[in-house]
């Protein structure tokens, strides 16, 4: 079976889920209303989060517009980070390249603040750097409190939730 791109009248097969191993991954803050990044100091615990990441990253496998990154001779220090990143260095490094970011996010208003998810994975026989940006959605839930003995309901919004999708 093959989807259709309307978009570019491209004819793509359909994706089939692979399995995705974990080695390591970390999660940054990027929000410019903060006034800094909120860069983690450990890495994340490959716990039920992990399926939520397998999906996100089984889809950008079988998305047409995924960019692959290419870097020109020459120095480039996110090149060097990236090259370098396995090891102890996986979380300074990442920081760094988050920070880097955080500076291209605040300097262009039109690009939405999120959480970066860096990690290191392996999809068949492949190993790779995978680079996600969270964007942030608003959505609504339940509140339950305690109010002189008795609970009450209401709704809030929370504006900083991952998209399932």
């Amino acid at each position: 079976m093959n989807a259709v791109d309307f978009n570019n009248t491209r004819v793509q097969p359909e994706y089939k889920m692979e399995e995705i191993l974990f080695e390591k991954a970390i999660l940054h803050i990027l929000d410019a209303n903060i006034g800094t990044p909120v860069l983690s100091e450990r890495v994340l615990p490959l716990d039920e989060s992990v399926d939520f990441f397998s999906k996100h990253i089984n889809k950008l496998f079988g998305d047409s517009e995924v960019k692959e990154c290419v870097f020109e001779d020459g120095e480039n220090q996110i090149r060097d980070l990236i090259t370098n990143i396995d090891g102890d260095d996986f979380i300074s490094a990442t920081g760094r390249i988050a920070s880097r970011l955080y500076d291209i996010l605040s300097a262009n208003v039109d690009i939405p603040a999120a959480d970066f998810l860096f990690t290191v994975f392996r999809h068949k026989d492949d190993r790779y750097l995978g680079i996600i940006k969270f964007n942030y959605k608003e959505a609504y839930t339940h509140s339950l409190q305690n109010i002189e003995g008795s609970n009450a309901t209401s709704v809030i919004k929370y504006k900083t939730l991952f998209a399932n999708e």
